[in-house]
This record gives C-alpha cells, sequence and structure tokens, in this order.
C-alpha cells in the first residue's frame, strides 16, 4: 500500500469512529440536558425535559457518559417509548467516582417532544453466596 492509501484508510476510520460516537444526537442531547439540569438541581429546567428528577444529594452527578444502546421506539395508546442504555461516571455523595449502567426511559406522546420519564442506576450482581458445606474450589 502507498502512503496516500494508507492516510485516506486512516481518514476513513477516524470519520467512521466519529459517526459512531454520534449515533444518537437527540438521545444524547436531551439526556445531556437533564444531567445538566440535576447537576445544578435545577427542577424547572429538568422539568422541561423530563417528569423525573436524579437528585444529586441521593444518587450522585453524573459526570459523562456514553450511549451504549437506543432500543426501538414502542408505541401504545398513541404514546412512543423508547429505553436509552448509558455508561455514566457517577459521583456518589460522598465524593466517590464509579462506572455505573444507567437505564433511562422517554416517551413522546403525540405532538409533543420527547421527555425521559425514568431513570434507574444498575445495582451491580451480588456473587453467588456459598455454600458453607460445599468444599473449597
Amino acid at each position: 500500500m502507498t502512503r496516500a492509501t494508507n492516510g485516506l484508510l486512516g481518514a476513513l476510520a477516524g470519520l467512521a469512529l466519529a459517526a459512531a460516537a454520534c449515533g444518537h444526537p437527540r438521545e444524547q442531547a436531551l439526556v445531556d440536558q437533564f444531567f445538566s439540569a440535576s447537576r445544578l438541581r435545577d427542577k424547572t429546567a429538568a422539568q422541561t425535559v423530563s417528569t423525573v428528577f436524579f437528585d444529586p444529594k441521593d444518587q450522585g452527578l453524573v459526570r459523562d457518559f456514553t450511549i451504549k444502546s437506543v432500543g426501538a421506539e414502542e408505541e401504545s395508546g398513541g404514546v412512543a417509548t423508547k429505553s436509552v442504555t448509558l455508561s455514566a461516571s457517577v459521583e456518589s455523595p460522598e465524593g466517590v467516582t464509579a462506572k455505573k449502567t444507567i437505564y433511562v426511559t422517554m416517551q413522546r406522546r403525540p405532538g409533543a417532544a420527547w421527555m425521559i420519564t425514568g431513570v434507574m442506576v444498575a445495582v451491580p450482581a451480588l456473587p453467588p453466596s456459598r455454600d458453607p458445606s460445599a468444599p473449597p474450589r
């Protein structure tokens, strides 16, 4: 391969990576607005994009996030719903930062904008308990 071909392939790979990172711009913008309002504890601003609140006093601060997946839209009674899975850096109220999976539910009524209607932080699974009478592994 020539240097020009290598450069072109590198540029195309970079563009593909950038496009993949921006694969969900509407969801990214809505979730960003939601967590920005939450960081400031601005319930008025949060109400413009959500029906729920992510209180930093109780749940921590989402410092940054990436969208891992967006589920297919489902419609029931004219209301569209979709689920968004995030990988987020969350700073606990005690100041400890950890990577967490957050599930966001979005809904849209006819003629209205998408709203965040649910936020759930995944709880890590506990390791299976071991039978105390079982032989050591």
